[in-house]
């Protein structure tokens, strides 16, 4: 009888968590030796292991017990691995990815320019990317959730990079989709953390907005895969640099043909759907959706039905007199009725 590849990567899996966890019991062992011989474990089974949730779940176990409890410490030691191997990276950013899970902290020790730079290399050096550009990207989005980039490490992420990433979405089109949204959620990263720096200066341009105008005619995966990501999105930090980024692309007249126009309708039914439904408490994000109705509705060139008008109108005038809502976000509605978008009220 023959053994399914799954079964084998199962199995493969189970013994690699049964010796990983051999190893974490073993109180004899200095950090640096147990995570060595953790590292070295993983990597011998990467070419058994074709399954990524199975591999997922290795990691998940790996870095458990001594290395949870040193995770900071742990997040030094992996950073400083020599990462020419394409399967030493793949366990290393894998495992980084894991212990940022559980403590948010540890890729804030990901902050030598070197390192952040050898990440965005390893994203997009491959023509045909893999599972090592994919974790790569998650490991990206993860160091820009937690810290702020300097303007230094800013341009490592220019022209080329951002031109090469883009071009990278609209090639796996038709690879796995979990990859393609990693590779969009990058983008949506970067922009932001472009967008926190460049607040105060209005005159310098977004380098992302840059290269969606430059591929304007070029991005139809990247703007249909976005829009099912924005209507799935459920981290509140994910849906904030969302609304950003529409925010940001929609006003610039160089951008806001970007999306088609079925793409502008979905957009449009989500931003009424979170409007109505966001907590009430959260007043940042509950005002940027409020500010995106205008935006969209008030968008030159777009030819709205005259109900979507309506609804628009409805919902800000329910927000605008509602007795329970907070006088920061009463007011955004009362500006968004007047047309007034977050740029021109602030």
């Amino acid at each position: 009888m023959f053994t399914s590849v799954d079964n084998l990567a199962l199995d493969e899996g189970e013994s690699t968590v049964n010796r990983v966890h051999e190893l974490l019991a073993d109180s004899s062992l200095s950090l640096e030796d147990l995570l060595s011989a953790v590292v070295s474990t993983i990597i011998a089974a990467v070419p058994s292991i074709k399954s990524r949730n199975i591999f997922r779940v290795v990691c998940e176990q790996a870095v458990t017990g001594r290395l949870d409890d040193e995770a900071l410490r742990v997040a030094d030691l992996l950073s400083a691995h020599d990462l020419k191997d394409p399967d030493t990276a793949y366990v290393v950013y894998s495992l980084l990815l894991q212990l940022s899970e559980k403590c948010p902290n540890a890729v804030r020790r990901l902050d030598s320019h070197e390192w952040l730079a050898h990440l965005a290399h390893a994203l997009i050096a491959q023509p045909m990317p893999g599972r090592t550009e994919q974790i790569a990207s998650q490991l990206l989005c993860k160091v820009c959730d937690n810290r702020e980039l300097s303007l230094s490490e800013l341009e490592i992420f220019q022209h080329d990079f951002l031109a090469s990433l883009c071009a990278l979405i609209e090639q796996t089109r038709d690879k796995i989709l979990d990859h393609n949204h990693s590779y969009i959620r990058a983008v949506v990263a970067i922009h932001d953390q472009f967008a926190q720096k460049f607040a105060a200066r209005a005159v310098v341009v977004n380098p992302v907005l840059q290269i969606l105008e430059e591929r304007i005619d070029n991005s139809k995966t990247f703007t249909e895969n976005f829009v099912l990501l924005f209507n799935r999105a459920e981290a509140r930090g994910l849906r904030l640099k969302m609304v950003e980024f529409l925010d940001n692309v929609l006003a610039n007249p160089s951008t806001r043909n970007l999306f088609y126009t079925n793409d502008l309708g979905v957009i449009l039914d989500v931003v009424l759907r979170e409007t109505r439904n966001v907590d009430a408490d959260d007043e940042t994000l509950h005002q940027k959706y409020i500010f995106l109705l205008p935006l969209l509705i008030n968008l030159p060139g777009s030819s709205w039905p005259p109900q979507c008008r309506r609804q628009v109108e409805k919902l800000l005038v329910e927000i605008r007199d509602g007795p329970f809502v907070r006088p920061n976000t009463r007011h955004a509605a009362g500006r968004a009725l007047m047309g007034r978008t977050r740029k021109n009220s602030e």
